[in-house]
């Protein structure tokens, strides 16, 4: 005999891996440069012990990845920043984003 309705349910509710959760943050039309923007998130990141991935270029568009681990509650965070720059003169960086991920 197949699983019935309820054995399915609980397997749906089972992780199937890690769980682990997404916050994105986005800002748009910023007065400041995309080196101003980078130095300080960079910085940030460092201060709070990150690790700080390369600097990837790509037209207009820059960023970094960074993670952490923490080995005393075996908690890991890492994401990407992405600084794009503006193509007018009214502000300098069209958009920043940071996206994290981190586990739950």
């Amino acid at each position: 005999a197949g699983p019935n309705g309820k054995d399915f349910l609980e397997f749906m509710k089972t992780p199937i891996g890690p769980q682990t959760s997404v916050t994105a943050i986005e800002w748009t039309k910023i007065s400041a440069d995309k080196d101003f923007l980078i130095d300080f998130y960079k910085d940030k990141l460092e201060s709070e012990g990150y690790k700080i991935g390369n600097l990837e270029a790509n037209q207009k568009q820059y960023s970094f990845t960074f993670s952490k681990s923490d080995a005393k509650t075996g908690g890991n965070a890492k994401g990407r920043f992405t600084v794009i720059e503006s193509n007018i003169d009214e502000y300098a960086t069209e958009k920043m984003l940071m996206l994290v991920e981190y586990g739950t």
